[in-house]
């Protein structure tokens, strides 16, 4: 290849690279000015706004935790069953789990293309730290000779985190961000309540 012909190539490699960046941005401005206005107008014209979503993602989580509950009792109770009866429950549960999540990730990509996930930071902050409290002072009750830490991981992480999850995803694809910011943006709120978790718990044991 020509030592003109290279230039060329890497003049017109990097002008693409540029004008995709620029308009990858450009494309991510726009939503979050669409986003900016649509907030605005929501929450001016609908004063109970905020507590309707606050009611909602209340709602929602206490079903989620229920659907979660009920997995977990199945498969308590059914230790000692034979493996069919064992795996009709288990199928009925998931089927349930799974109906959520694909109901409740759908109606949060709705939320999130009108800007109302980023609004709803403190209220949703709020659910879960209350939830976290609860959780632990009705499991951890006077029981200071048995370990009980773990067990309150695995229930922050296998519901609060998951849930979580489903709810900053669809924010996350709402705006196009990269894998990587997605990923900083959960690492940010799971640091935040894994402190308040630590610190309940401290408190309470």
């Amino acid at each position: 290849i020509s030592p003109l012909t290279s230039i060329t190539h890497n003049i017109n490699t990097t002008h693409t690279t540029t004008h995709t960046t620029t308009t990858h941005a450009t494309h991510i401005r726009v939503v979050q000015v669409f986003r900016d206005t649509t907030q605005a107008l929501l929450f001016s014209a609908v004063p109970p706004l905020a507590a309707a979503l606050a009611h909602y993602f209340e709602m929602k989580f206490a079903e989620f935790l229920r659907l979660t509950s009920n997995d977990n009792d199945n498969e308590n109770e059914n230790e000692n069953e034979n493996e069919n009866d064992m795996s009709d429950v288990s199928g009925v549960s998931a089927s349930l789990l799974d109906t959520y999540t694909s109901e409740f990730t759908k109606m949060c990509q709705s939320l999130a293309a009108l800007g109302l996930i980023d609004v709803s930071e403190a209220v949703i902050t709020e659910i879960l730290c209350s939830h976290i409290s609860i959780y632990i002072a009705g499991r951890c009750p006077d029981q200071f000779d048995v370990p009980l830490l773990e067990e309150c991981q695995k229930w922050l992480y296998d519901v609060v985190f998951k849930w979580l999850r489903m709810v900053l995803r669809s924010d996350a694809t709402s705006l196009g961000v990269s894998q990587d910011s997605d990923d900083q943006i959960f690492r940010q709120w799971q640091r935040r309540l894994e402190f308040y978790f630590y610190e309940t718990f401290a408190n309470l044991r």
